[in-house]
This record gives C-alpha cells, sequence and structure tokens, in this order.
C-alpha cells in the first residue's frame, strides 16, 4: 500500500478540514489578521502557497482581511483572503473588482506590458467588447470543428507508444497540449515552430516568478528583470510575425488569430495591441492548462487501478476505432467524470485574483481603492462540507454532487470565466480516450511527484511511466512528494 493515506497529510487536511465554508445566504465573519498575519502568510506563500492559504483558513476562517488600516492610516496595501461562496459571488460579479495578475507589470509601454495586456487583463466596456470578439470562435460549434485536427495531434503523439518504452507522460501531455493549441489558435501545422514558440511564452511568463525579478524589479544590466524584458522584446516580434503571415495569407483559415485578424480587417473594433496581448496569453493559457490537468489525471489514474479500469472498459467498448467521434465522446461520461474530480483535488489555477478600482462597500464594511483579494480555489475545492472525503478521487461523486455556486471554480466564474471550457474539455476527452484505447502505463516504484506552481500547478518531475498493453492496469505505487497533499488514497 503507498503511503499516501490520508493519516500521513497532517498539515493539508488540519488546513483544509477544520473550518468549514457551508454556502450562507450571509457572508461568514471575516477574520482580522493585521499586518502580522500578511508578514506570516508573505513567508510562508515562498515555501508552499498551497499550504500558506491552508493556513489562512484553519487560522482565520473562509474570508482573512490583512493590513487593515488603523486610524485611517495606510501603512501597508490591505488585502482580503476569501473561499467564503457568497462573498466570491459578490466579486466574482462585480466589474468594480478588476481581474488582477500575479505577475510583474513591467515598465509603461514596454513589450512586457503590452504582452501582458489580453482579456484577462481588461476591464469594463474593453473587456466585455474584446469578449464578444473572443467567445464566438470558442464556442463548442466551432470548437467542434476542430475535432479532427485535435486527434490528428494526439495520434501523432501516441504513434510511437510500445510496451516496455519509458515515456514522460506529462511531456508528452504538453506536446499534444501545445500542438493543439498551436493548430486550433494560430493554424501553426510545423512541430518545430510550435515547440518553439510554446517555450518561448512559458520561459517569458515563468522569468515573472523568479525571486530575483521580484525583489530587484529594474531594468539593470545583468538582472533577472532584464533578461525578462529583453525575452518580452522577441515574443513580440514573434507575435507580429504571425500576424503579418495571416494577413499575407487572406486570413483565410479555421484558426483564432485568422479569426481575429478578419475581425479587425472588417470592422476595425480590435486593435493591433489588443490582438498581440491576446494571441500569446492564449497560447499560454491554452496549452498550459490542457497539459497539466491532462498530467494531473494519468498520475490519479495511475495510482486508482479501479478506476482507470473502468475507464479503460467504457472506451474499449464505446471506441470502434483508435479515435473517439464527436457522438462517442457525449457517451464518454466516465472520462468527464474523471476530468472533473482531476480538476477538484489539483485545479490548474490554483488561486485567483482582483483587485478593487475604487472605494466601496461590501455588506456594511468599508473597502479601499487597490485592496486586493486572493482567491484560493485549491482550497474551496477540498471543503469537506461541499465535497464528503475531499481527498479522495472519488469522480462517481459527480453522480449524485451538484455543487452549489461559486464552490467548484476549475474555470473560476463571474465576468472573468474562462471563455475556453469547451476547447479544453473536448482537447482532454480526446486524448484521454485515444490513450486509453491504444496503451495502458504503470508508475515506478517509488515516484516523487512535487507539486510546481506560478499561475499554474503543474507537477515538478513529470510523470515517468513504463508503456504496457492497453488490456493491463496499472499497480499502485509509492508515492512521496507535495502531490501527495492533495489527495489522499483510501
Amino acid at each position: 500500500m503507498a503511503s499516501s493515506s490520508v493519516a500521513n497529510l497532517p498539515r493539508l487536511t488540519s488546513g483544509l478540514s477544520s473550518v468549514s465554508a457551508t454556502p450562507r445566504e450571509a457572508m461568514a465573519p471575516w477574520g482580522e489578521a493585521g499586518l502580522t498575519g500578511l508578514i506570516q502568510l508573505a513567508a510562508a506563500y515562498q515555501r508552499d502557497p498551497v499550504h500558506a492559504f491552508a493556513w489562512v483558513r484553519r487560522r482565520y476562517g473562509p474570508t482573512a482581511f490583512f493590513a487593515r488600516p488603523r486610524n485611517d492610516v495606510r501603512m501597508i496595501r490591505p488585502m482580503i483572503v476569501t473561499t467564503d461562496p457568497p462573498l466570491l459571488r459578490k466579486l466574482l460579479t462585480d466589474p468594480r473588482f478588476r481581474n488582477s495578475s500575479l505577475t510583474l507589470s513591467g515598465p509603461r509601454d514596454s513589450a512586457h506590458r503590452r504582452l501582458r495586456h489580453s482579456i484577462f487583463r481588461m476591464h469594463g466596456e474593453e473587456h466585455r467588447r474584446n469578449r464578444r470578439l473572443l467567445t464566438p470562435a470558442m464556442q463548442r460549434k466551432s470548437v467542434e470543428g476542430l475535432h479532427q485536427a485535435m486527434v490528428d495531434v494526439v495520434r501523432g503523439v501516441l504513434a510511437p507508444y510500445r510496451p516496455g518504452e519509458t515515456r514522460d507522460l506529462a511531456a508528452d501531455m504538453k506536446g499534444i497540449a501545445r500542438q493543439i493549441a498551436a493548430a486550433s489558435l494560430f493554424g501553426l501545422t510545423d512541430l518545430s515552430e510550435s515547440e518553439a514558440l510554446g517555450h518561448r511564452v512559458e520561459d517569458w511568463l515563468s522569468d515573472s516568478f523568479k525571486l530575483q525579478a521580484r525583489l530587484l524589479p529594474y531594468n539593470l544590466p545583468g538582472s533577472a528583470y532584464r533578461a525578462m524584458l529583453h525575452k518580452a522584446v522577441q515574443l513580440e516580434r514573434v507575435g507580429l510575425e504571425l500576424i503579418e503571415r495571416r494577413r499575407h495569407d487572406g486570413a483565410a483559415g479555421s484558426d483564432l488569430l485568422s479569426h481575429l485578424v478578419r475581425r479587425q480587417q472588417d470592422s476595425g473594433d480590435l486593435t493591433e495591441a489588443e490582438l498581440l496581448g491576446h494571441i500569446h496569453i492564449l497560447f499560454l493559457a491554452a496549452h498550459e492548462t490542457t497539459s497539466h490537468a491532462l498530467s494531473w489525471t494519468l498520475l490519479l489514474l495511475g495510482q486508482h487501478p479501479e478506476i482507470f479500469a473502468q475507464a479503460s472498459e467504457a472506451v474499449h467498448a464505446q471506441l470502434s476505432g483508435a479515435a473517439p467521434s464527436p457522438a462517442d465522446l457525449g457517451k464518454l461520461d466516465v472520462l468527464e467524470r474523471i476530468i472533473d474530480e482531476s480538476l477538484r483535488l489539483f485545479p490548474i489555477v490554483p488561486f485567483g485574483a482582483r483587485i478593487a478600482s475604487e472605494d466601496l462597500e461590501i455588506a456594511g464594511r468599508p473597502i479601499a481603492r487597490k485592496t486586493r483579494v486572493l482567491i484560493p480555489f485549491v482550497t474551496a475545492h477540498h471543503d469537506p462540507e461541499i465535497f464528503p472525503e475531499p481527498q479522495r478521487f472519488n469522480p462517481d461523486r459527480w453522480l449524485t454532487s451538484d455543487p452549489p455556486p461559486y464552490t467548484y471554480l476549475p474555470f473560476s466564474a463571474g465576468l472573468h470565466m474562462c471563455i475556453g471550457v469547451p476547447f479544453a474539455k473536448q482537447s482532454m476527452m480526446i486524448t484521454l480516450a485515444m490513450l486509453l484505447k491504444r496503451a495502458s502505463y504503470q508508475l515506478p516504484d517509488p515516484i516523487r511527484v512535487d507539486r510546481h506552481t506560478t499561475i499554474t500547478m503543474s507537477p515538478k518531475q513529470g510523470i515517468p511511466a513504463t508503456i504496457q498493453a492497453p488490456d493491463q492496469t496499472p499497480r499502485r505505487v509509492h508515492l512521496t512528494g507535495s502531490a501527495n497533499d492533495l489527495f489522499g488514497l483510501t
């Protein structure tokens, strides 16, 4: 038996389970954390963000108010951390709380700042207008038109799979997600070009979370901050080249970039800066989130042989060929439950952030302008009052479970809910179905997997596995590392 039982997880279990966040009509009381609490949170966050937010809920309840101004003197910007559903409803649907990025902003009029200015950073009328422009290309009907392209990508990545071969499943899932995103968003079919673009985007954004860049955010020679800004300049050039190629080709493709270029040419309601900002961030969002979700799902299936067998049996019974048709996907509800449960345990974007754009009031409480609100989705997803046995990987809970609003937030909610849900779900369903149809896999014993958290949460060491014949069921192994914190074996 693996050592990842719930009994071996005292820190996170106590943090996530001891304070109930049952949905209420009225908001939960706010815990007053003050400056001391903020310092403690900052230190804990540097060690492990997941444990830090678990500590906040254990210590202060569903909502904590940090660095409250005393005697009207603001020594530091106030901050709220909350998983309280009634408060989340207000925060996520009120346009006065703007979406806030945890990345470094960069100097004014810099390539870095221009690249960050996408739909995720917009607000008000600009956000509504751009969301209207982007949504048609991401709706279910449009995404279904990408079905065959997704199948072709998955088939190509899985083609080399042979029993006895060792693969890094996380790397393979990243390859699948990157190629699907490159083809669907940019019309790129050249594997080397899509890989190069993916590495550039990931490398640029990861620099924004480096401690050196955060401690010294100045454009000084040899600094990590300058390196980040230089990568943004290079990435901007790549984006401009892609846009020009689409214009030269008449923007005749079905990819998102062609759609946006046509829209810009026909109506002029999309600026060059908006177009440039969208393409990089949407590419990152499309492949980072999908690849990490698939990686965590495969880790969970590899550690739960009975659920793996159930999924494999359903796939083999439903699929007559190697790939699912659009109609097949609708019948593989077991895969959808598996994905939903994986996203509950390992939400790919574990934390969200909002910032008050003006002085306002919530339920009689004054909220100062620029108050930052942090929303730890991962903490909400482990609430035992909403999800009994919260660390148990139990896809069948979704046969009867109907979580109240603002308690299950794998794609956020409200004004800035992810527009790419149909895209992500379809690509994940196709990938899982085709992988289970072609092969099984066995995790090494022992295996260590740690969480790596920036904007997204990924398996730090990858997911190494030995490929097996599709009729073999994986054996549970001894799993160590911080991935153990978020699920237990019973």
